[in-house]
């Protein structure tokens, strides 16, 4: 049992359309996996739980249009779904995450603001650093290089000309990493080479 000073951070996630929340929640979990994330299709959902505790609040451009004088005071805690330009006018003081743009692209954006917004909120986000880092890297040192150098866009050959090994050491490095946290995804890669400070968000 958690101690009442730790409890898990939650994060609500509110949108009608139940299969990108179901995505959205699995994603936000692969990157704070200590976290509690609540799925709502509406906002009645939301409010029926009594409760104003949540450390994020991801939710469609709709749902902030039809409630934005909600989610104005908690406009830090608050990211925003939206399409392209073809979404509805989003206020300045709100984040978005552009939906349309390729998969390792929304990683790398959620981590980003992920990270800025752990700034606002202290208390939380050092219980999601402690959680995290309760978690020992199954990696060795030249695979974590290994791992920086790829999720950093380097391909096989790059990676060995600047490690000076061979291509096949390299591949060799490179399946035991993948192996160890059992994905070969880039977007998997990029979550856990952040989250275990092998890899600055922003230099990928």
């Amino acid at each position: 049992m958690l101690h009442p000073s730790e409890h898990k951070p939650r994060i609500a996630v509110v949108m009608s359309n139940t299969l990108a929340c179901m995505g959205l929640k699995q994603l936000l979990l692969s990157m704070m996996p200590r976290a509690e994330v609540c799925m709502f299709g509406s906002m009645e959902g939301l409010h029926a739980t009594g409760s104003d505790d949540f450390f994020h609040y991801f939710i469609s451009s709709d749902i902030l249009l039809h409630n934005v004088d909600f989610f104005t005071p908690r406009c830090r805690h608050t990211f925003v779904l939206v399409h392209g330009n073809h979404s509805v006018s989003v206020p300045a003081a709100f984040r978005t995450i552009d939906v349309c743009q390729h998969e390792e692209k929304i990683t790398k954006d959620l981590l980003r603001l992920e990270q800025q917004g752990h700034g606002t909120n202290r208390p939380q986000a050092a219980l999601i650093k402690k959680t995290q880092n309760t978690e020992a890297s199954v990696l060795t040192p030249r695979e974590k290089e290994v791992l920086r150098l790829v999720v950093s866009g380097y391909i096989n050959k790059e990676i060995a000309s600047q490690l000076h090994v061979s291509l096949t050491t390299i591949i060799s490095h490179r399946k035991n990493l993948t192996e160890k946290l059992k994905t070969r995804s880039v977007s998997a890669l990029t979550i856990y080479a952040v989250m275990h400070g092998i890899v600055r968000v922003e230099d990928i």
